[in-house]
């Protein structure tokens, strides 16, 4: 009976780990949309104040991205 077992774990720890793995794919490619989303709401945001020269430097640096997601409450 034992030998029967092992088997058996074997298999049902395969299909965690592959629960698992699919889980992390799906969550990361949420959060990539969700973050692709938020850039270009804050970029539409920039250009459509005239502020091109800001939205460049949103794409450049991240500390300046963070401070304008703050100035317009882009949030996650």
């Amino acid at each position: 009976m034992r030998r029967m077992r092992a088997p058996v774990c074997e298999v049902a720890q395969n299909l965690i780990n592959k629960g698992k793995l699919e889980g992390m794919q799906e969550g990361m490619q949420k959060g990539m949309q969700k973050g692709e989303n938020r850039l270009s709401n804050l970029l539409s945001t920039l250009c459509d104040l005239g502020r091109e020269a800001d939205a460049i430097k949103a794409i450049k640096d991240e500390k300046a991205r963070q401070d304008f997601y703050r100035e317009f409450g882009i949030i996650d």
